[in-house]
Parts: structure tokens; sequence; C-alpha cells
């Protein structure tokens, strides 16, 4: 049984325990794949589009609002309410 410590090269661990191997079609009963790609170029552009109009998005709501609401106080003044 081999344990990684954090150094460069992995130890022996000191274990009465025997390896035991597994058949060659036994499966784990919980069993992680990983599995790394490359995403492709348009993939990316798209991402970065989506990025880009939700930030648009987020801004104009958040320019309405102010707006909106800076006309309604205008006005409550112009009538000669106390905010």
């Amino acid at each position: 049984m081999l344990l990684y410590c954090g150094r460069s090269r992995p130890e022996r661990a000191h274990s009465t325990a025997r390896a035991r191997r597994e058949p060659r079609g036994a499966r784990a009963a919980a069993q992680v794949r990983y599995r790394e790609e490359r995403t492709s170029f348009l993939h990316f552009l798209t991402s970065v589009c989506a990025i880009v109009g939700g930030v648009f998005t987020v801004s104009g709501i958040l320019d309405a609002f102010v707006y909106h609401g800076a006309q309604a106080v205008r006005k409550k003044v112009d009538l000669g309410k106390q905010i």
C-alpha cells in the first residue's frame, strides 16, 4: 500500500493487512470517474457573450430603478411634500 504524505516520493505503509486483488469485472459500491475535456472556442465565446449580456441587463435594471425612484422623489418635492 502506498501513502502520500506531502513528500515527493510515496512511502510504503507499515501494515499487517495484505492488499486484496479484485477480479477484473468487480466494481466498487461507489465509483467516481473523472474525465477532463477541452471546450471549443465557440463554447468559450458563447459563455463570454452570456456574461457580458447579463452584466448589461443587471446594470440596465439598476439604472431604471434609480432613475424612476429619483423621478418619483422629484415629483413629490415639486408638489411640496416632505420626503
